[in-house]
């Protein structure tokens, strides 16, 4: 029985799913519908449509299905005014956007609302925000969109009265030759004519029209150059030039009719402007009235105040009253609508703001509580990371003592090496000399003898004498011979003897074995005796041995010698 009761609970849970998801993609498939629906012709039955699926988005939670809807409610106000309406969708979808993020309905949204308080409702301080936060987000892939939201921005600045920010604005579209059409370009430019006519520089407008004009006329663009026409013609307005302004007007009012039926409220009040100047004032007051018929309420208490004017100088104050107080009807409904559109506007920011900071709070209280889960994981990590630090920090000191010791000994061991070593060269330093020291007084001693033979030489027969002196002479060189001296002392300093040889191969044997007596500090006078040469021989020798070394005269031989030895046992160690 409960297995019955299971299987049966599951099978209801997944029939209902697909019930869901089948519901879902056939309001789906009705929301695609509701897309290809003539907006510029929009009925109360679109409308009813539209809150139909509002309704099923809802109980279904399919939020794009909300947000559409929405938007389409929005869209339907485009043709069928009503300020409060509009804000109470523009609310809903707003909060509803802000919990389900659609950046495409977000943006076409921004559009709707921008384009609807600017030209339905002629609100440019409300619509200029939405146009900007939808410059922000387009696909800059899209240069309709691009040049539709810029043309937004300045139109908004134009109807403010900020016409150096319109001018600004316009310059920068009409810049982009790349994206923007001959046509479109026309558009603005005439928009920018009637900026510089407003700030009052006619020489500018004119150059403007004239451009617009002439490409118009090339491209048989009939529509934009009746536009650029009208604005030309009343450019001689603003020249002072008003009979001129009239007679143009009234030239091209047939091709305005054809081509372009909703600028011939332009052309009325135009010509009211050069009317009064003329002081033709019941032709001003028959076109001004003509204006005022085809004109929006929100444009009418400036032209009622023209009107006013224009009957208070035909003397028909009666007439003037009225349009005053006319004027004053339409002023206060005007006011009345922007407070409530204020109203309604903040009211949508505030509920937006309160939105905003209960998401906040939410956010925060999970990022708490993930904080207070995370503290005991961090603390454990943090322990164990502490102890593995512990443990390395001690095993590190151990290898570290350890190494440190074995470098201590290394270090004493080539101290006390070192200093055997140069212990034992002077040991055998102190042999070298004493050895030749012996030599040279062995060789004194010989010397004398020889002068002892000289003299029996001289009182004995001459030629026996003179073999014997030669004889002799032969055995004291024999004996000098300094070949095995010379290896003997090599041996003694093989570090110094390689290290001349290497950085020095001009140097010859007699060279270093010069260089090497200097070292064992023999005189120039002990260098003579123990080589059985001449004392300034060896002075010549040392000095050539010092021009080879390239030694200036103020270092000693003996100095040099001295630091090239101690460097070169540095280098055997």
């Amino acid at each position: 029985m409960r297995l019955l009761l299971f299987l049966g609970f599951h099978l209801f849970c997944f029939v209902s799913l697909a019930q869901v998801e089948t519901d879902t993609l056939q309001l789906s498939k009705q929301i695609d519908s509701l897309m290809q629906l003539d907006r510029s012709n929009y009925s109360s039955r679109d409308y009813h449509l539209y809150q139909n699926v509002l309704k099923k988005s809802r109980k279904l939670k399919y939020h794009k299905g909300i947000l559409r809807s929405h938007l389409e409610t929005i869209q339907y106000y485009t043709t069928h005014p009503n300020i409060d309406s509009l804000f109470y969708h523009s609310r809903k979808f707003e909060k509803h956007q802000k919990k389900y993020p659609s950046k495409d309905l977000q943006l076409e949204y921004l559009r709707a609302m921008g384009y609807i308080l600017l030209y339905d409702f002629a609100l440019p301080e409300y619509a200029l925000p939405y146009h900007i936060d939808a410059l922000r987000i387009y696909d800059e892939n899209d240069v309709k969109t691009k040049f539709r939201l810029n043309r937004g921005i300045a139109d908004c600045y134009f109807y403010k009265g900020q016409y150096q920010l319109a001018i600004n604005q316009i310059q920068k579209i009409i810049k982009d030759t790349i994206h923007v059409d001959v046509r479109s370009k026309n558009v603005m430019k005439v928009s920018l004519a009637v900026a510089y006519q407003f700030l009052k520089k006619p020489k500018q407008s004119r150059i403007v029209l004239e451009e617009v004009i002439k490409e118009s006329a090339q491209n048989q663009d009939s529509l934009h150059y009746a536009y650029a026409k009208v604005f030309q013609a009343h450019n001689f307005y603003y020249e002072k030039e008003y009979q001129k302004s009239i007679d143009s007007l009234m030239a091209n009012f047939n091709l305005l009719k054809k081509y372009l039926p909703r600028g011939v409220v332009n052309h009325y009040e135009f010509l009211a402007l050069s009317y009064k100047e003329l002081g033709q004032f019941k032709n001003a007051v028959s076109a001004m009235r003509k204006t005022i018929k085809k004109s929006p309420a929100n444009e009418r208490p400036k032209l009622y105040d023209h009107l006013s004017s224009y009957y208070i100088k035909l003397g028909k104050k009666d007439s003037a009253l009225y349009y005053n107080t006319q004027k004053s009807h339409i002023v206060d409904s005007i006011r009345d609508l922007e407070k409530k559109i204020y109203t309604e506007f903040y009211e949508t920011k505030l509920d937006l703001i309160k939105t905003a900071e209960e998401n906040e709070k939410i956010k925060l209280k999970q990022v708490i509580l993930a904080k207070a889960n995370n503290r005991q994981k961090q603390y454990i990590i943090s322990l164990f990371l502490g102890i593995a630090c512990l443990l390395i920090g001690i095993i590190a000191f151990i290898h570290y003592h350890k190494n440190n010791q074995s470098q201590k000994e290394i270090v004493s061991l080539k101290k006390n090496e070192k200093k055997i070593l140069q212990h034992h060269i002077k040991l055998r330093e102190d042999e070298l000399s004493a050895t030749l020291i012996g030599i040279t007084n062995k060789m004194q001693g010989l010397k004398e003898i020889r002068d002892q033979f000289s003299t029996v030489i001289n009182e004995g027969t001459a030629e026996d004498l003179k073999k014997s002196l030669k004889t002799f002479d032969r055995f004291l060189k024999n004996n000098t011979s300094n070949i095995n001296l010379t290896e003997r002392i090599e041996s003694q300093y093989p570090g110094l003897v390689i290290e001349l040889k290497e950085l020095y191969p001009e140097l010859s044997k007699t060279n270093i074995r010069h260089c090497l007596l200097v070292k064992l500090g023999l005189s120039i006078k002990e260098s003579a005796d123990l080589l059985n040469v001449n004392a300034n021989t060896v002075k010549t020798a040392r000095y050539r041995a010092k021009i080879k070394l390239g030694l200036s005269e103020d270092i000693s031989l003996k100095d040099f010698l001295g630091e090239l030895h101690n460097t070169s046992f540095i280098k055997a160690s």
